[in-house]
């Protein structure tokens, strides 16, 4: 589960968001957080319940805009790679917590990401530097 958030932030954030940020980066940043998210939707093929996979897919957004919002603020996807490992394994060690903890998790989960995405989208960031 390590390798495959490295490998999903390598591809969402590294690729395809660099490829389409000097092409608008609004539209990078929504993309790239709602690309993520959809590939979440695979689970519903590989036997995983449904209400599950969905507030997976909804965590999935708003951990999409937070690591998007994190590499752009700060260049680096190694903050993005860590985060996202430590999430996977989490969740791998805690496949058999009670449904409404899952519940009460996966809302935190986008509550907190969603907010962190929102500050960091207030903040200025390394394309604004040097500006007054």
């Amino acid at each position: 589960m390590v390798l495959v958030g490295w490998l999903e932030e390598i591809v969402f954030r590294g690729f395809l968001f660099r490829a389409m940020e000097k092409d608008g980066l609004t539209s990078a940043i929504v993309v790239s957080a709602v690309t993520f998210c959809m590939g979440h939707i695979v689970n519903l093929l590989t036997g995983h319940a449904t209400f599950e996979t969905l507030l997976q897919v909804c965590y999935a957004v708003a951990i999409g805009f937070a690591f998007v919002m994190v590499f752009h603020k700060s260049g680096s996807l190694w903050p993005c790679i860590v985060a996202h490992s430590l999430i996977d394994v989490l969740a791998v060690l805690g496949r058999e917590v009670p449904d409404e903890l899952f519940v009460i998790g996966s809302v935190f989960i986008i509550v907190v990401a969603g907010g962190y995405a929102w500050y960091l989208s207030r903040l200025p960031g390394r394309d604004s530097e040097g500006e007054a």
